[in-house]
């Protein structure tokens, strides 16, 4: 974890770097295995498979929503225990962490299965995808607890602040799919069904590399009596929920819009896949230095250096303002040549230009909202937060339910451009106000002295 040292003393932006990069790698490796799998799945199965793919991932992130709130809980207890040197409870934690997400994601996974045709209908697949869904969906729900139980491993790993241990394993991870991807598609030639055993794979991989770190490192034995604390488990559910209710709204937001393009047919849900994929990657960019900033925040708030406090988000929204800029850039300009590595229809590739170019638009107004959404949670001020988490997505459920009645297909291109617009200066707005009241609470004499 970072020291009081370095968090009190060192320049913003080189510290800001450092406690950004880890997360930045961990995060653009998943986000480039997403690219990658969508152009094997496009390139060499069929764009009716990629339509499928953009399907099954709204059910997906359903999972990895509850993966966050049992990682950001189950951390959040061991950290406070460990802080505490209450070590018997540290245990208790991580195991009721891991087998309450099991055993919850098996239910979850086991009413999916009994009635995933329906889901997958009213997730917004079409007759003609249904089959690919339903094969590709079927095999990830047969083992429906590793995602989760991934992201416990992670907030176990960084409890203890093994941030680069959870990056590498990311990178093992994207690094497995992307080669078992070519293994199972081109060579074994098993389609869907081989996209989705190569994450399954991958993923098992990862856990069983993360449970053996975890295993070494919080001295573990197989002799351990297991305890499953229910009390240990509604607080890892309670302190998780708004993680959990962010990524949550986030995959309203992508149902609202598979819904919208179900008229359209499955080329604009495989462009509206592809278009995902791509912001992804700036936008892990920006998550990754919003989570670096967060911590310099908070000490700062409750060392009162509000000189340092503001020169980190002075400095945070100057980095992802740059990073957001380049992804829009991209957006507008990347040549249609371009998204022909993603699939052999020129309808998807041309539809899939013009859908890039409105949604990446204003893609960075996205990176300063992010900072700014982040500023507030690390100053305590969770009510203004989880306005800010839940507003967006739930904006973007609502736009995406009315703008296409007047404006058809463009109607949904033009939802996140005009939710960037609004929710960032809702963002400004919130932000200057905590700012102000913060400012206002420090003792004068302090203040002064910083503005000396």
């Amino acid at each position: 974890m970072p020291s009081k040292k370095i968090l009190d003393t060192d320049h913003i932006f080189p510290l800001l770097i450092k406690l950004s990069i880890p997360t930045i790698i961990g995060g653009f490796a998943s986000a480039l295995y997403n690219m990658v799998d969508s152009i094997f799945v496009g390139k060499y199965i069929s764009s009716d498979a990629l339509a499928a793919l953009t399907i099954a991932n709204t059910i997906q992130n359903s999972f990895i929503a509850f993966s966050a709130l049992c990682s950001v809980g189950t951390g959040t207890i061991i950290s406070q225990s460990l802080g505490a040197r209450k070590y018997d409870q540290v245990k208790t934690t991580l195991y009721t962490g891991i087998f309450g997400v099991f055993i919850c994601t098996f239910v979850l996974s086991v009413f999916m299965l009994l009635f995933l045709d329906p889901i997958l209908l009213f997730t917004g697949s079409t007759s003609e995808i249904l089959a690919d869904a339903r094969t590709y969906m079927s095999t990830i729900l047969w083992f429906g607890f590793v995602i989760p139980m991934n992201g416990v491993m992670s907030g176990i790993l960084r409890a203890k602040g093994h941030t680069q241990a959870a990056m590498v394993l990311a990178l093992v991870g994207a690094t497995l799919n992307i080669g078992l991807d070519a293994l199972f598609i081109l060579t074994f030639g098993w389609g869907v069904f081989g996209a989705a055993f190569a994450t399954v794979i991958a993923q098992l991989i990862v856990l069983l590399f993360a449970f053996y770190y975890i295993y070494k490192d919080y001295d573990l034995s197989f002799s351990d009596p297991i305890k499953i604390d229910f009390s240990i488990l509604r607080r890892i559910f309670a302190i998780g929920a708004p993680s959990g209710l962010r990524l949550g709204a986030i995959v309203v937001a992508g149902l609202a819009a598979n819904q919208s393009l179900q008229m359209y047919g499955t080329t604009a849900i495989a462009a509206m896949g592809i278009v995902n994929r791509l912001i992804a990657l700036a936008f892990m960019s920006i998550q990754g230095c919003n989570f670096g900033a967060q911590p310099i925040i908070a000490f700062n708030f409750g060392a009162k250096r509000l000189d340092r406090l503001k020169s980190t988000i002075k400095v945070g929204v100057a980095i992802v303002f740059v990073i957001g800029l380049m992804g829009s850039l991209g957006s507008l300009f990347a040549p249609k040549s371009f998204f022909y590595l993603f699939t052999n229809d020129p309808k998807i590739a041309i539809l899939t230009k013009e859908a890039l170019a409105y949604n990446g638009a204003l893609f960075f107004l996205f990176g300063p909202y992010m900072i700014l959404s982040g500023f507030i949670q690390s100053v305590g001020h969770t009510k203004e937060a989880l306005f800010l988490a839940l507003s967006r997505p739930l904006f973007n459920a609502l736009l995406f339910r009315v703008l296409p009645i007047f404006y058809g297909l463009q109607g949904v291109w033009i939802v996140m451009p005009i939710s960037d617009i609004v929710n960032t200066i809702i963002a400004i707005v919130l932000a200057l106000q905590v700012y102000n009241k913060i400012k206002q609470n420090f003792t004068t004499p302090y203040v002064e002295v910083i503005n000396k």
